[in-house]
């Protein structure tokens, strides 16, 4: 059966009514049941608080911009890609320094019994130049590789990415017992395929793969592929798939925030 691969650019963020600093636009809404995504650009010099939901998983991913990110006494300073999962129960407060701040916030729903361990956690908090590397059998020796957000971090959630150049290819696989997006970091331009269905991948552009589809990626000479994969599982124990495909590159540095 063919699918269409559902794909959604940045470009048509509008203003914020209630908040004038910052730009929304919600992304792919309904592409994964429970899910939802919105892309911020929030003003230089400028300070935002988001609601925190204490019964869904919470992720940001910062994209572009220098900032920090303040929960409770904790201060977590960016100025390259970097996450943070929502963990405890401080309020968060987002800052801007002097150019806008570009991200993403990530909401899935948690069953009953996942959410109250989550309040005894702290945040956690990773800047990209500082995430663990691994391999993968469907992946080239030249491609990089990062784990950003770890199996376990959050409930039935974890984050990557892969950056290499062309010519090259992310080999056709599937995966049933998750749900999974794509979000395109800059420079980015790749090709994704799923199913026989092929799908132009850029830059700020957010990329639903179809449940099940037997997908892959590939960047042509001259082009650059990178980003961020972002994987929610129905059962934690399925999470088992990520770590035996993903093997961490010993001797790699240990990350250090």
């Amino acid at each position: 059966m063919t699918r269409l691969i559902e794909l959604q650019s940045l470009s048509q963020a509008s203003v914020d009514p209630r908040h004038p600093s910052l730009k929304t636009l919600p992304l792919l809404l309904g592409a994964i049941a429970g899910v939802n995504t919105t892309y911020y650009w929030q003003g230089g010099g400028t300070t935002f608080s988001p609601a925190r939901y204490p019964n869904r998983g919470q992720v940001f991913l910062f994209i572009r911009g220098t900032g920090e990110v303040q929960s409770g006494d904790a201060i977590f300073s960016f100025g390259e890609i970097a996450a943070l999962c929502a963990r405890g129960t401080a309020p968060l407060t987002i800052t801007a320094k002097a150019a806008p701040v570009e991200y993403l916030e990530i909401l899935f729903d948690l069953q009953g019994h996942e959410a109250a361990p989550l309040l005894a956690q702290a945040p956690y908090f990773r800047r990209y130049s500082h995430c663990e590397p691994y391999v993968e059998a469907i992946k080239s020796p030249k491609t990089v590789s990062r784990t950003i957000v770890p199996a376990h971090t959050l409930p039935r959630f974890c984050m990557g990415s892969v950056e290499t150049v062309g010519p090259d290819t992310v080999g056709a696989h599937t995966h049933p017992m998750l749900e999974q997006l794509f979000f395109g970091l800059p420079g980015n331009a790749c090709v994704v395929t799923a199913d026989g269905t092929d799908a132009a991948f850029g830059d700020g552009m957010l990329l639903h793969i179809p449940l099940g589809s037997w997908h892959g990626v590939r960047v042509e000479e001259g082009r650059r592929l990178h980003y961020v994969w972002m994987d929610f599982f129905r059962k934690e124990e399925d999470l088992t798939y990520i770590q035996e495909q993903h093997q961490p590159i010993t001797g790699s540095p240990s990350p250090v925030l």
